[in-house]
């Protein structure tokens, strides 16, 4: 027999009469003291309880926990693009009553889901990007918040996988915890150039599925016509027509939108469609690169390639949104000249300072700080 799970959604804190009552239905919950459990789904937009009931009885634990006001619902698997639709923003009212209107929808592996949409009202073209600040499929389907060791919170878990790591990254200082999971939206007007006519040249090809890597699904609508693509992982050596669609989506998208929210999805798309190395130059005096992502031998070239530019007159690497740096990367950092200046996360100065060698007056939390340093 199926077993299904309860999704709580929270808005705020649960008061007194909410916490008693979910302590009473879930056990593992009573565990906790009241007010150690009411911090720690204040942590949390989304709470997945996975697994525990029939569906008849997780449609009665829904109506016990409605009747005191908590927003709850049963769920098996039913993650998909119906779902990520329900989810994530939608868009304006011109998207359904389109004639033409194109929608893809990214699924990768370890980073959230994306939906970029693109169509025509008015005789003029619209794109819109949707996502979610974390991945749905792990806040709710795939993390079972209150079982075992993930009864912590996220900072506490980070710590306790960090001492189970090599030695080089542990006692890091703790970045700041992520912030609470909320949908995104951004939209702009925007020249199609002709991506309808590029997606209906997609060719059919057989599914194929992995494990690390992204899952693709395109939608063309023309009229009462649908075309439906699912693609996995593209590459411009095996499949050149989608690599090229979702290059050209990536570009415009990248180029229209300017939220960071949507810029943090596109440089997580760039780095899965494998569009180059992760380098945004910035120009300005003195001259600002950013990087992103995670930083391996992989970007080696890159790396090197930035720090020729930035180190012969003084310039500013901001690495803000790089979540981590190999430690063969690292290295590539040891001949850093005095006049480069490092923006960084916490514990990426640290990894920089430990493992290159780089003075602390060279690792800044803010651009404005580094930019003043390499001026001053």
């Amino acid at each position: 027999m199926d077993r299904y799970g309860i999704r709580l959604r929270f808005t705020a804190p649960p008061d007194e009469t909410q916490l008693e009552r979910l302590r009473a239905t879930f056990p593992h919950l009573a565990e906790l003291a009241p007010a150690t459990l009411r911090e720690r789904l204040s942590e949390q937009s989304v709470v997945v309880l996975r697994g525990l009931f029939s569906r008849d009885e997780g449609d009665a634990v829904v109506l016990q926990l409605a009747n005191v006001g908590l927003d709850a619902e049963p769920f098996g698997n039913d993650y998909g693009l119906p779902y990520l639709r329900r989810e994530l923003p939608a868009p304006d009212a011109t998207w359904e009553s389109a004639e033409t209107a194109l929608e893809v929808v990214f699924r990768p592996s370890f980073t959230p889901e994306v939906i970029v949409r693109l169509w025509t009202h008015d005789a003029r073209d619209r794109l819109q990007l949707s996502s979610y600040n974390a991945l749905v499929y792990h806040e709710h389907f795939g993390a079972p918040h209150w079982q075992n060791e993930d009864l912590y919170p996220r900072r506490e878990r980070k710590i306790r996988k960090r001492r189970r790591g090599r030695s080089l990254w542990e006692d890091l200082p703790l970045d700041p915890p992520p912030a609470r999971e909320l949908p995104s939206e951004e939209s702009a007007n925007v020249p199609s150039l002709a991506l309808f006519e590029a997606a209906e040249r997609i060719p059919n090809v057989p599914r194929r599925l992995g494990i690390d890597g992204m899952l693709i699904d395109v939608e063309l609508r023309r009229g009462e016509r649908h075309e439906t693509r699912e693609l996995w992982s593209p590459r411009a050596s095996d499949a050149p027509e989608a690599f090229d669609l979702l290059r050209r989506i990536h570009a415009l998208a990248w180029l229209r939108l300017t939220k960071r929210e949507s810029r943090r999805r596109l440089e997580e798309l760039h780095s899965w469609l494998d569009l180059g190395a992760p380098v945004e130059r910035l120009g300005g005096v003195p001259p600002v690169v950013r990087m992103w992502g995670v930083l391996t031998m992989r970007e080696a070239e890159a790396i090197h390639a930035v720090l020729g530019e930035l180190t012969p007159t003084g310039g500013v690497l901001d690495l803000s949104d790089v979540n981590s740096i190999s430690g063969e990367a690292l290295e590539l950092f040891v001949d850093a000249a005095s006049r480069l200046q490092i923006v960084a996360r916490p514990s990426v100065r640290a990894l920089l300072g430990r493992r290159a060698g780089i003075p602390s007056t060279q690792l800044h939390e803010s651009r404005a700080e580094a930019i003043a340093a390499v001026t001053a």
